[in-house]
């Protein structure tokens, strides 16, 4: 289980190339850059809706819900991190509202993020450092960074939390709902209204997404992959990973792409 511990240190990270890849909306605790390589990706961030081209990044805060909708050709690379791995700029964004998740990369800024491999809460924390603060800064620089005040669900925040450090156990809506101290319909109707989707969707994207995250960068039996992500079945896993990306976690192993 040491795989999918990974993901509850303070450190966590994730380096993921992604080609025609849609996704429903979703959000989590951690930090997102994405950087697009080729043609273009459609995102909604918010209630914002952005087209971004080669040479370009989007920026996603912590707890804010997006999707993915991609075109034929596109190529993007997802960093997903901590804000313990960028503690001064994740203070600053805790108290700052970006004006535009869309920012220019820098020559500099794209030629460090092609050197990460595609991993998994890499340990190389000074490696993965060097990568993000340059990237922060230019965040910082270029998308408008207003003073702000607390806008988030704190309900919200806890389920969500909850749900990122535990899918792969046998979560129940009760049973979620009974951790962070609210009744199940509240949890339900709150999932819906952040999310816009249910609670069993919302849980079946977060084992996916780790699933996706394995079988790109591991070498893990595709069963093996299915109970690390907290399926209970084979059958389970590849209804719901084809639900979330429109193909087979086989399919995805044999390209080693989305």
């Amino acid at each position: 289980m040491e795989g999918i511990k990974r993901k509850n240190k303070s450190h966590f990270f994730i380096s993921a190339r992604h080609r025609e890849e849609d996704c429903i909306r979703h959000l989590h605790p951690s930090l997102e850059i994405v950087l697009v390589t080729d043609g273009i990706l459609t995102m909604e961030v918010g209630e914002r809706e952005y087209r971004i081209t080669p040479g370009y990044g989007v920026f996603v805060p912590p707890f804010r819900a997006h999707l993915f909708r991609s075109s034929f050709g596109n190529r993007y690379h997802v960093l997903e991190f901590s804000g313990e791995l960028v503690p001064y700029f994740f203070h600053y964004i805790g108290a700052h509202e970006p004006t535009s998740h869309i920012f220019p990369v820098s020559a500099e800024g794209a030629a460090l993020a092609a050197r990460l491999p595609d991993s998994i809460d890499s340990e190389d924390h000074m490696a993965i450092q060097a990568v993000l603060a340059p990237l922060c800064y230019e965040i910082s620089e270029k998308c408008g960074f207003l003073p702000c005040e607390g806008r988030d669900n704190d309900t919200c925040r806890r389920v969500v939390t909850y749900m990122c450090a535990n899918f792969e156990e046998p979560l129940t809506l009760s049973s979620v709902a009974r951790a962070v101290g609210i009744h199940p319909v509240t949890l339900s109707k709150l999932l819906v209204a952040e999310l816009g989707v249910h609670f069993h969707s919302y849980l079946q994207y977060l084992r996916s997404s780790h699933a996706l995250r394995l079988i790109l960068s591991g070498d893990a039996t595709l069963s093996e992959i299915c109970y690390r992500s907290g399926f209970g079945s084979i059958r389970s896993f590849n209804r719901a990973f084809r639900t979330v990306y429109g193909k087979s976690p086989s399919d995805c192993r044999k390209n080693n792409t989305l």
